[in-house]
């Protein structure tokens, strides 16, 4: 490239395109599609006026910090060049949204798996455990305070027993 960062103007990048008006290569704005800058990041821009697909960027020291193609608006009477950028802007929402879908997706494999645990442990096809256990009707639960964990004790016939004993009460 001819042009260097001398020659340039100075841009910032605003919602991932770059944006200036430039009398000398043609009338409107020209934007430049700029996603992989920060926004609000300043750079020394340059532009060939003899092939304007791209913009050249360079930091404030001078180095190149990248290229970025030109962003078209299409006309409305163009239907394949409005065709062609609407593509290009569902790439680019693809883009953007793609860490939140892979984030989203971690989350929803996750509620899906505690709600299958959820089903799982209220339905009646689960095989139960122990055997039934009748509470009185005058029973407090301070009365069952003070019951040891039934693998504190010796078997599962223990527990059971402990709580027979305690629903006599």
């Amino acid at each position: 490239m001819v042009l260097g960062p001398k020659c340039g103007r100075e841009v910032r990048v605003d919602k991932g395109l770059i944006e200036f008006q430039d009398q000398w290569v043609g009338p409107g704005r020209l934007r430049f599609d700029a996603p992989q800058f920060r926004d609000g990041e300043k750079y020394r821009a340059v532009l060939n006026p003899m092939d304007t697909a791209k913009l050249y960027l360079f930091d404030a020291q001078g180095r190149f910090a990248g290229s970025c193609p030109r962003w078209d608006s299409p006309t409305r009477d163009d239907a394949e060049a409005l065709h062609r950028a609407m593509g290009r802007a569902r790439k680019r929402e693809a883009e953007l949204l793609a860490p939140l879908a892979q984030r989203g997706a971690a989350l929803t494999r996750l509620r899906i798996k505690e709600a299958r645990e959820n089903a799982l442990a209220l339905s009646e096809e689960q095989p139960r455990t122990g055997r039934p256990v009748k509470i009185p009707k005058g029973a407090k639960a301070e009365d069952f305070l003070n019951l040891p964990a039934p693998e504190a004790t010796d078997s599962p016939d223990e527990a059971g027993e402990q709580l027979d004993a305690l629903s006599k009460l």
